[in-house]
């Protein structure tokens, strides 16, 4: 699930209030900014690392379509929704079990493009009238992408290089 990321700064010998209040005024709003681009940049992020372990092409897209960056909160700071969870979980239900991993649970609808799959399977599963979706009992876990885990440790290292670009 999302974790907050916390960033900490000394303020390098100067009294920490007027420390911070001097550099306040500078960047403020060019951090908010910032994030929000970050934001953007991260959705994107998710989406490319999807996209890299489709196993069996072609993908709707439906999963990386679903994770956007919004603005949740500009008062007193910047509050930044990535991938937000009701949105996922309404367009792509799916989404913790991609991220995660597991067993897809029976009996699920498969898509191989246009044809058949390969072989129909052992259990006699019966083809369903739509072309390329059949039905099946997963037999095999999905592997998990991780999606989350690696986009947040991404963002958290851009995160500390803008701090650091903007305290300088």
């Amino acid at each position: 699930m999302p974790t907050n990321i916390t960033v900490t700064y000394s303020s390098k010998g100067l009294d920490p209030l007027q420390w911070i209040q001097e550099k306040e005024q500078s960047f403020q709003f060019e951090f908010q900014e910032t994030l929000a681009g970050l934001g953007d940049i991260t959705a994107e992020r998710m989406g490319e690392i999807i996209r890299a372990s489709i196993k069996r092409p072609p993908a709707t897209g439906t999963l990386e379509n679903s994770i956007t960056s919004e603005v949740l909160s500009d008062v007193m700071g910047v509050e930044i929704g990535i991938g937000i969870v009701s949105k996922m979980t309404a367009e792509a239900p799916y989404w913790a079990l991609i991220n995660d991993g597991g067993k897809v649970p029976p009996v699920a609808v498969g898509f191989f493009g246009e044809g058949n799959p390969p072989r129909k399977g052992a259990s006699g599963e019966k083809w369903t009238d739509d072309p390329g979706k059949f039905e099946m009992t997963p037999q095999k876990p999905i592997e998990p992408v991780k999606y989350i885990e690696i986009a947040n440790d991404e963002l958290a290292k851009h995160i500390k290089a803008e701090i650091n670009r903007l305290m300088k």
